[in-house]
C-alpha cells in the first residue's frame, strides 16, 4: 500500500520520499527486497551506523534486534513508519502491522495519506 502511495506522489510530483531502515537479517537479504519491491526508493545502507541510530532514536526495530538496543522503549516492530519533519523529530509516527494503525491509514485513504504528510514536506 506504502508502494502505491509513493507512486501517486511521484506522479503528483508531491514532496514525499521513502528511506527504507533495514531489520533485514543481512545486507544480501535487504538488496534482494528493494530490487524484488521497491527499486525506487532511498535507503540507509545497511552497514551505516546511522541505520542503528535511527532504529533507537524512533524505538523502531523487529523484536529479534532488541538485544541490540538495551534501554530503548521498543514502539513496534517492521513494518513501521516515521514521518520525519525538517529538523529531524517525527511528525507522525505509525505501526504498519497488518490491522494497526498505519496499515489502516493506508488501506482507508489510499495514496491521499500522502496528502496530510505533506505538511511536513522540507524546504
Amino acid at each position: 500500500m506504502l508502494g502505491a502511495a509513493y507512486e501517486a506522489a511521484a506522479d503528483d510530483d508531491k514532496p514525499f520520499e521513502v528511506v527504507y531502515v533495514a531489520s533485514d537479517r543481512c545486507a544480501g537479504d535487504m538488496q534482494k527486497y528493494m530490487d524484488a519491491k521497491h527499486p525506487d526508493w532511498l535507503r540507509v545502507p545497511y552497514d551505516a551506523p546511522e541505520r542503528e541510530e535511527l532504529k533507537k532514536r524512533f524505538g523502531r526495530f523487529a523484536g529479534a534486534e532488541a538485544i541490540n538496543f538495551p534501554g530503548v522503549a521498543r514502539k513496534s516492530g517492521i513494518p513501521a513508519m516515521v514521518i520525519l519533519k525538517a529538523d529531524g523529530t517525527a511528525g507522525e509516527e505509525y505501526d504498519c502491522d497488518s490491522g494497526m494503525p498505519g496499515s489502516q491509514l493506508l488501506k482507508r485513504l489510499g495514496p491521499a495519506a500522502v496528502d496530510g504528510w505533506v505538511a511536513h514536506a522540507w524546504p
